[in-house]
């Protein structure tokens, strides 16, 4: 298992819970010689429109193309640029104004200096983006002149990649490098952050992926092969082969094609058509040149007013991008994603030691003299040792189950133990206080021919001994009836969701007793992801039934017991049921904080969906969810008002005094935007005098924590906790009036290192302690019921994340069938998205 940090060791004039972790920060250290100079850019472009003129794209494009090459030599060689301030570095005192024209393009430019800056006032309003740019520029100009480096967008890798090869599409390209970031912390102290990463490119183009899917659909309709490709392709990354950048799909456009559609060369001011651009620039061919071409679309601000935003859209062609990641069949494979992960993850001390050693290479090149100063870009030092800060260790925490023989039980998570894997075989599921009690009413199992022996003779009586053993039985009102899959699935769940039992008063969603319907579908392995998207439709969106799919090679292995004991527990789970309670009442600071009606919601919004998840009882382990196509601000505080309003059905009419919502993955802009109209809409609604504490959620980090012990480092425990407040703060002056990081789970002592979380408060009138945050966020992150330990963010959001990927990937229709949504006073708590 490899070498693990000591439980036991403190370093000195530190609590028992606190701990010294370093940070893959390091801070800017340049000579106070240098000497940085602020200019404004004024342009003249002739003839053209007063919109394209203030187009901030187009001033990039003059900056950075048209007169690129005699700003270097007029001004420096190095100089940053975000559309309205340019800033340079000079070794003497400078230009003080640049007059430059185009006669090709009629175009001009007047630079004129602004004022002349030092190292420590560089971060003011004005000058910080051109600045930081600058500094990332230089940054980036010292790693090319590393030998075995290659810069792709904000990170290097180290060139050739390793190769992996596999039964799947050939070859993978392994790319180690680093990931780099110039930022501002606390203070204004400018840092470098620093980490390790890898980029996993395949051997397929998207063009060959789409050839693949035509294919396999070769007798279906033409408007369902295009619908197919594009929920393909949506959200998948790409790397083209001409610039080596990395793209995100965001859709399809048919009615484009390489070979008729134009666009405009802004430097030559003249269109041309995407494949006479690739032949003539990059000496390449476009292969289908009569096909579509797929798009990225960002959000980039206009130069009018920072709060609007104007989408802009990047065209890529099929043939020229390589598909990044593994695909489906390798993900399925176990000893592919195991080789794939010994290759790229690290421990702890490993992944420190490399990016130590980047940055003794950089500084030694850094250093190197030169007889040209403007040939070398301006000398950046920066500290060797990274920045430490003092954290502290949330827990222990406690969590509640029942038996096999329904006593209660405890156990505690620390940070020795962060799970409770080891407890799952002798816990049974509840229903949680309040929680509205349901049983299975039909309990339909569906197989295939070629399974049905199996079915008949052993896993029918399988499920009723494990039923008898883990104390089941008062779950399940009869024995489940097998089915056997006639054509096709489709139709066959069809037939089982509208005609067999239409007459059946058990089939039929029986809210009086609370009745409901369960499938549980025997899938084969190959295929079972066609066949779980067709189950999924039909039983959420147009049938109402609970659907459960299990792979039949896991039910004939040496772990069925296992399995099936873990599939009905699952079953249970979306009927409301519960394997585990968090211990809140056992922390005095919980017990305040849930003194008053509380509750904790999450809100996810991917594509054009966005799903929220709320919790309505005491011990926060009941759940309600909305979700609806959309992804505005006016749709959210919709949903987040439908929440509260069943909050107060479901407790006989009393209302959330508390509300705490987690939001993934957003901007500080964005947030601000759904808070202001979550306010709005709560002010004429009874509930206006409801405590909001809105926090933004962040787990895709590059920022690192390593605990240190006698000159080891190790991955942090789990539960470390650091504060914003501490003087050698990560975090710059943002709008949050809090923001701190939370390790929520351990990781492998031999592959990979834990990646924190990052919560920032953005509104807070509940004016709760941090650390209390803190510890709350960290205890709600083992309330989910399909990981016996602690995930990566809050339950509620990696709820609202699964129904947000369920409705996306795989439902596809507008709304849920209205059994499963629980929306009536006495109906039953369903997740049939667990």
């Amino acid at each position: 298992g490899g070498p693990r940090p000591d439980p036991y060791y403190r370093d000195s004039n530190l609590r028992e819970d606190q701990c010294i972790v370093e940070s893959n920060f390091f801070q800017l250290e340049t000579r106070s010689a240098l000497q940085f100079h602020l200019y404004r850019v004024n342009f003249d472009f002739g003839d053209l429109t007063a919109e394209s003129v203030e187009d901030r794209k187009l001033h990039l494009t003059a900056v950075k193309g048209t007169f690129k090459q005699r700003i270097q030599e007029r001004l420096s060689r190095f100089f940053g640029y975000d559309g309205e301030n340019l800033i340079v570095s000079h070794r003497d005192a400078g230009v003080d104004d640049v007059k430059l024209s185009d006669e090709k393009s009629g175009w001009r430019l007047q630079i004129k200096k602004v004022s002349s800056l030092s190292i420590q006032d560089a971060f003011d309003e004005r000058s910080g983006p051109a600045f930081r740019q600058l500094v990332n520029i230089v940054f980036h100009n010292l790693v090319r002149s590393l030998q075995d480096s290659s810069k792709f967008e904000r990170g290097f890798f180290k060139i050739p990649p390793e190769e992996l090869r596999t039964r799947y599409h050939g070859k993978l390209e392994l790319y180690k490098g680093f990931r780099s970031s110039i930022v501002l912390g606390k203070n204004n102290r400018v840092m470098l952050q620093l980490d390790t990463q890898a980029k996993i490119v395949r051997g397929q183009t998207v063009q060959e992926l789409m050839e693949e899917i035509r294919s396999k659909m070769r007798r279906a309709p033409e408007a369902e092969i295009e619908r197919a490709i594009e929920n393909e392709l949506v959200g998948q990354s790409v790397k083209t082969c001409y610039n080596h950048r990395f793209y995100r799909i965001s859709g399809v456009d048919w009615k484009m094609n390489p070979k008729v559609t134009k666009f405009m060369q802004r430097r030559e001011g003249r269109e041309i058509t995407f494949e006479d651009y690739y032949r003539k620039v990059y000496k390449m061919s476009v292969l289908d040149r009569n096909g579509m071409l797929i798009v990225e679309k960002r959000r980039r601000k206009k130069v009018k007013s920072e709060d609007q935003q104007e989408e802009a859209r990047i065209y890529l062609v099929p043939s020229l991008c390589q598909l990044t990641g593994p695909s489906k069949e390798m993900k399925e494979d176990f000893t592919v994603m195991k080789d794939i992960a010994n290759r790229i993850k690290e421990p702890a001390n490993t992944r420190m030691g490399r990016i130590s050693e980047m940055i003794q290479r950089i500084m030694s090149r850094a250093n190197l003299p030169s007889d040209d100063p403007q040939s070398v870009p301006p000398p950046l030092q920066f500290a060797r040792d990274p920045v430490e800060v003092v954290a502290k260790v949330l827990g222990p925490h406690e969590i509640k189950y029942e038996d096999l023989g329904h006593d209660k039980r405890t156990v505690d998570v620390s940070k020795t133990s962060s799970n409770f894997n080891h407890k799952m075989r002798e816990m049974s599921v509840f229903h949680p206080r309040g929680g509205r009690q349901c049983k299975v009413g039909y309990f339909v199992i569906v197989h295939e021919r070629r399974d049905a022996r199996f079915c008949h003779e052993r896993l029918g009586r399988d499920i009723s001994n494990i039923c008898r053993d883990m104390g089941l039985v008062r779950f399940f009102e009869n024995q489940p009836e097998l089915l056997e899959v006639k054509e096709s699935w489709e139709g066959t769940l069809r037939v089982v969701a509208t005609d067999r039992f239409a007459g059946s008063p058990k089939w039929s969603q029986d809210r009086k007793h609370r009745l409901v319907n369960v499938i549980l579908a025997v899938v084969p392995k190959n295929g079972n992801q066609r066949i779980y998207k067709t189950i999924k439709e039909i039983c959420m969106g147009r049938a109402g039934m609970l659907s459960q799919c299990v792979k039949v090679e896991n039910l004939q292995g040496k772990r069925t017991r296992v399995v099936l004991s873990n599939t009905l527990k699952q079953v249970l789970q979306k009927m409301g049921c519960v394997g585990w309670q968090i211990g809140f009442d056992s922390n005095e600071d919980m017990k305040k904080l849930l003194s008053k009606p509380t509750m904790a919601m999450g809100i996810e919004v991917s594509g054009n969906r966005v799903a929220v998840v709320g919790t309505c009882d005491r011990n926060l382990s009941l759940h309600l969810w909305e979700q609806a196509l959309g992804s505005s601000k006016e749709i959210i505080a919709k949903l987040i008002a439908k929440l509260l309003d069943k909050f107060r059905r479901k407790n006989g009419n009393t209302k959330a005094k508390r509300l705490i919502i987690f939001r993934q993955g957003t901007s500080e802009r964005n947030a601000m935007a759904e808070y202001d109209e979550l306010v709005r809409v709560l002010k004429d609604s009874p509930y206006h005098k409801t405590k909001i504490t809105f926090i933004v959620v962040h787990k895709r980090l590059s920022t690192r924590f390593f605990l240190r012990q006698r000159n080891q480092r190790f991955s942090p425990w789990p539960g470390t906790y650091v504060s914003s407040r501490t003087d050698v703060s990560l975090t710059g002056p943002g709008r949050g009036l809090k923001e701190f990081y939370v390790v929520p789970s351990e990781a492998h002592p031999n592959v990979g290192t834990a990646t924190p979380t990052k919560f920032m408060v953005i509104a807070d009138t509940l004016e709760a302690p941090e650390k209390v945050l803190a510890t709350f966020a960290h205890m709600l992150c083992f309330g989910y019921g399909n990981w016996a330990g602690s995930v990566r963010v809050p339950s509620v959001l990696q709820h609202a994340s699964a129904l947000c990927k369920m409705m996306n990937e795989f439902v596809r229709t507008t709304d849920v069938h209205p059994n499963l949504r629980g929306d009536g006073e006495d109906d039953a708590l369903l997740m049939p998205f667990m």
